[in-house]
């Protein structure tokens, strides 16, 4: 019989292993108390989007998508802009501007959410239009419902085929104008970090809605 004394294998750390602190789980309780996706909370803190889901379990953290009806989770992303009456949407946009709220495994535009819980369904087929031309607006009193030819009409119109307007080419050089060419680039940025527009708009006095068209590339487009 063998004298050699067995040892025991040392074990091997594991790999990828999240050590969560305290930090860590306020970020996922917040992100999941604002709604977001859960690939965009396991993207802002480096770890696999399996991590999230089993870390939320042991928070016993229910998701908001879940937890709250269709119409509070639609307030909590829209900001009242008084000036123009326009309700403008601070969560996910598309492409081309126009907001969405996330419903299960698919998207649905926020401006056929505002005309359901109004009691103006869209039906198939159809679109949600502005009076106003802002596509971040989700007022209902600002949209009709409308085919994509009298949507194009409603386009030609109102001159919105043009590839910018007058205020747009004069800049600063606009009377009415707040903003200087050198506030564009820093505004962009901001935004683009996913800054509110209301937080924006009050640090240079100008409106959501403003700071809307610039986002959308539909003003200021001469600034580089």
């Amino acid at each position: 019989m063998s004298d050699a004394v067995q040892t025991a294998r040392p074990k091997r750390p594991r790999l990828n292993y999240h050590v969560w602190t305290a930090d860590d789980d306020a970020v996922v309780r917040t992100g999941y108390l604002r709604g977001d996706s859960v690939p965009a909370i396991a993207s802002a803190l480096g770890v696999s989007i399996s991590a999230v889901h089993n870390r939320a379990r042991i928070l016993s953290q229910p998701h908001r998508r879940k937890s709250r009806s269709l119409e509070q989770r639609f307030w909590d992303y829209v900001s009242c802009e008084p000036n123009s009456g326009c309700w403008l949407w601070d969560g996910s946009y598309d492409r081309k501007g126009y907001g969405q709220l996330r419903l299960k495994k698919s998207s649905r535009y926020a401006t056929h959410i505002a005309l359901a819980l109004d009691g103006r369904p869209v039906p198939a087929g159809m679109l949600a239009c502005h009076h106003c031309d802002i596509p971040s607006c989700v007022n209902p009193a600002h949209l009709f419902v409308a085919t994509a030819q009298q949507n194009t009409a409603d386009m030609m119109a109102k001159g919105r085929n043009r590839p910018f307007d007058d205020a747009a080419r004069l800049g600063s050089r606009n009377p009415t104008a707040k903003l200087t060419e050198s506030d564009i680039p820093e505004i962009r940025r901001r935004l683009e970090r996913g800054e509110t527009l209301r937080s924006v708009g009050a640090d240079y006095g100008v409106s959501e809605a403003n700071l809307s068209g610039i986002r959308l590339g539909k003003t200021w487009r001469h600034v580089e």
